[in-house]
């Protein structure tokens, strides 16, 4: 599956320097269950990427194949050079120490506030920055995506677009090299969600590399690399009018007619075996 460009009238571009996401034919599945089909992308830092794609498409499963999360069950994800598709590579955390996740669930720590949770990160990210620069970083994050005046409330006491706006602040806080962002205006209306995808675009003109995911078009994939993939993964792929070869994956079935039935409880709740001569 290729990735296309969507044409712009004016695209500032970043200095040639390698690729520092590569993903070389990389697919997934759990079990004979297929969650993506076969990726290849090439993203440097200062670019930006949509991925879009209805549920199902496997659009978090490359995500968490980037992050080092998951391993691909076939083909290379390569990150700043090294290896994450490798089974014993350890490396991992140094990878993930340079990227920010904004996850789909959010994944707020429930103990600590939405400023406590923008500092831990920030601390988790650079424990040698002094903490009045850690504070003052925080507190700028929060009023970027409006939330100031909910810097005290534990996530619990937030909605869902609120505690969505923690996330993109608490990942771009401490201007990470790589971005990984799922879906991050799905509980948001449209002014905030503009906003959002505004800082998003403006670290990839920062020189970080982004990769954002999402159900529908945004808006902002102009002047940006678009990836699209299909629904379900694991059926056929058609794109600019070819099919990949991908054909529908279907799950063995048991032998006899019809699935296999469980033995039904008795009026005393026993179970009724059959017992053969």
């Amino acid at each position: 599956m290729a990735v296309e460009a969507v044409e712009a009238k004016v695209v500032a571009r970043p200095p040639e320097t390698g690729p520092l996401v590569r993903l070389v034919g990389a697919g997934h599945r759990f079990g004979s269950v297929p969650a993506l089909t076969p990726v290849d992308l090439q993203l440097r830092p200062g670019q930006m990427v949509f991925v879009l794609g209805p549920s199902g498409s496997g659009k978090t499963t490359l995500l968490r194949l980037v992050h080092g999360q998951l391993r691909p069950r076939e083909g290379e994800v390569w990150v700043d050079g090294r290896p994450l598709h490798r089974r014993w590579w350890r490396g991992v955390a140094r990878v993930r120490r340079q990227t920010g996740f904004v996850f789909q669930d959010y994944r707020l720590l429930s103990r600590l506030t939405a400023y406590e949770n923008v500092v831990f990160a920030l601390q988790v990210a650079d424990p040698t920055v002094p903490f009045g620069l850690v504070r003052r970083r925080a507190q700028e994050m929060l009023e970027s995506v409006g939330l100031a005046r909910r810097a005290g409330a534990y996530p619990q006491q937030l909605s869902g677009g609120e505690r969505q706006r923690v996330a993109v602040a608490r990942a771009l806080a401490a201007k990470p090299t790589l971005l990984l962002v799922d879906e991050p205006t799905s509980a948001l209306d449209d002014k905030r969600a503009e906003v959002v995808l505004r800082m998003l675009v403006e670290a990839a003109a920062d020189g970080a590399a982004v990769i954002l995911t999402s159900h529908r078009p945004t808006g902002f994939e102009r002047g940006h690399q678009l990836l699209r993939l299909a629904e379900p993964a694991g059926e056929t792929v058609k794109q600019n009018g070819h099919q990949n070869g991908k054909t529908k994956v279907q799950l063995p079935k048991r032998n006899g007619a019809g699935p296999k039935k469980t033995a039904r409880p008795a009026a005393n709740g026993a179970i009724k075996r059959r017992v053969r001569p």
